[in-house]
């Protein structure tokens, strides 16, 4: 695992909570849910979800995914904000 200055990871925290922001507005705002699954050996296989049931079972999972995230991330970010706060003190 690669070490990083404690500066870059509150940057890398903050554009990751402005990215998920990002896809939590892009996602409440949709029509249709389209997802590209990978296979192992490359192959795409593109499938578009229109059907109301599985488009809102879908959507509220991504919103709730994102949600939990970007929770995730802010409370990264604060955290690091905290050891940084600490590390100047001393």
């Amino acid at each position: 695992m690669k070490k990083i200055e404690l500066d870059e990871a509150i940057k890398i925290t903050q554009k990751d909570i402005k990215e998920l922001n990002g896809y939590s507005k892009e996602i409440k705002n949709c029509k249709k849910v389209k997802v590209t699954i990978i296979k192992n050996d490359g192959t795409k296989v593109p499938i578009l979800f229109s059907n109301k049931l599985l488009y809102d079972f879908l959507k509220s999972g991504f919103e709730i995914s994102f949600k939990s995230m970007c929770e995730e991330a802010s409370e990264t970010e604060k955290e690091l904000l905290r050891i940084k706060k600490r590390s100047v003190k001393k």
